[in-house]
């Protein structure tokens, strides 16, 4: 009904819409032309006793053409909570027009600009020795997988993911204690393949100030990519999990890398889970391998890979400092290569590993396969879990973790009531999930952060 309303009114001809003497609703904050207001502000006006409805457009021309956002709202209404993070430094574009009489034939225009992001707040993490540093003591990330934002109109919800990135949530994590939520995203999706590339960036953004402003660092992950749109999941088709980068990942990085360039906190995570390749080709691409078939009923096809090297070399050719983390070979699990001579060559990296209890749950196998890393470079885990949610292997694992001094991030918040997920929760309210979620919780009650 609001897009049928809002085609209706953006049709409409210039005098019949144009403002009038008569009494109107009226904009009261933020003020025209007013500048540094919060991507995440509240509209008010003063309503009119005759109003019906009315009805409210962003965008970022005059007119609000270029809708942002809308809605339609009763005639005593006198608030619009807008339901996504707006731009930074533009000039935003705000009418609210006012129904009276069965009629849209009169409204207010405003324009203000959003404050840019905040730098500092956040003290930038950088590799040193064997240790994720930040603010000149070690940083021990204590992180949280938020997925959905890799879902495209062809997966699940659609894009948007499952809308589960409300203040609330972010509060929710801040309050177990987490202090760093990995973010994972799809390549089609920000490069507008499958969804609107700027609704896709402005969630983004938006889950990153969440984060930020919270004390909470921001994972940026590239989780799903699609083969330059030739893969079988670039339509009708539930994932987008390829082996390995390739060359539109160069564009996702550098648009990536210069959106958050001047962003102390947030991580760029290169890949989420290599596999099915050499450790020279992992390190310097130039290989070709098979897309993943996933599709239904879809077809596989070969493709010239791209190397993590590349993709860090793509996020410095933009002038972003940001720590980087690069995952190893076997869906990410094995880090033996990165000390056997095929390291990135990169001021700022440290290494990523997932830890699935279900696949690898003694010492000894995490010993020859990660600590062997962890020993010589920093090294985070941003997945592990068990797939059941039962708790002595994971325990374990996070005891071994400290002795490693690895970092992690749980998979996930998402999923309630999932153990195979596996998910922390039992509900969206941030209620643990009994076992696994149960012992993160704790566990970082505990360590009071």
């Amino acid at each position: 009904m609001a897009v049928v309303l809002l085609a209706l009114l953006m049709s409409a001809p210039g005098p019949a819409a144009a403002a009038g003497p008569e009494p109107q609703a009226t904009f009261t904050a933020p003020e025209d032309g007013a500048t540094g207001v919060s991507p995440t502000t509240s509209l008010t006006w003063n309503t009119i006793p005759e109003a019906q409805n009315v009805f409210i457009t962003i965008g970022t021309s005059t007119g609000a053409n270029d809708v942002l956002a809308s809605g339609e709202l009763p005639g005593d209404s006198t608030s619009y909570e807008i339901p996504v993070a707006l731009p930074r430094g533009v000039p935003l574009h705000v009418r609210i027009y006012t129904k009276v009489a069965g009629a849209y034939d009169r409204y207010e225009d405003i324009t203000f600009t959003a404050e840019p992001f905040p730098s500092g707040s956040l003290p930038a993490p950088h590799a040193e020795g064997t240790r994720i540093v930040a603010g000149g003591r070690t940083l021990k990330l204590r992180g949280v997988n938020r997925d959905s934002l890799t879902w495209g109109r062809h997966n699940w919800s659609g894009c948007g993911g499952d809308q589960h990135f409300t203040d609330r949530d972010f509060d929710e994590m801040q309050a177990w204690g987490f202090n760093a939520v990995r973010i994972p995203l799809s390549q089609a999706n920000w490069l507008g393949r499958r969804c609107d590339a700027g609704d896709d960036a402005r969630m983004v953004d938006s889950a990153v100030q969440k984060a930020n402003e919270r004390g909470m660092y921001a994972i940026v992950d590239l989780h799903w990519s699609d083969v330059g749109g030739r893969s079988p999941c670039d339509a009708d088709c539930n994932t987008g999990q390829q082996p390995m980068p390739d060359a539109d990942s160069l564009d996702f990085w550098r648009q990536v890398a210069q959106r958050y360039e001047d962003r102390s906190g947030v991580i760029f995570d290169l890949y989420n889970e290599p596999h099915d390749v050499s450790w020279s080709c992992w390190r310097d691409g130039g290989c070709t391998t098979e897309s993943s078939e996933y599709a239904n009923g879809g077809k596989q096809v070969d493709y010239r890979v791209v190397g993590l090297q590349q993709l860090a070399d793509a996020v410095r050719g933009e002038g972003a400092g940001n720590l980087v983390l690069a995952a190893g070979l076997d869906w990410a699990w094995d880090l033996r290569g990165v000390v056997d001579g095929h390291a990135l060559d990169d001021p700022n990296v440290a290494y990523d590993t997932h830890v699935y209890t279900l696949f690898h749950h003694t010492q000894d196998d995490w010993d020859e396969h990660v600590g062997v890393a962890a020993d010589e470079v920093p090294v985070t885990a941003t997945e592990f879990g068990s797939s059941d949610c039962s708790t002595a292997d994971t325990r374990r694992l996070l005891d071994w973790f400290d002795d490693e001094g690895i970092g992690w991030s749980i998979w996930s918040w998402n999923d309630p009531g999932s153990c195979q997920q596996p998910s922390v929760l039992a509900n969206m309210e941030g209620t643990p999930l009994a076992g696994q979620g149960q012992l993160i919780h704790d566990r970082l009650a505990a360590e009071g952060r």
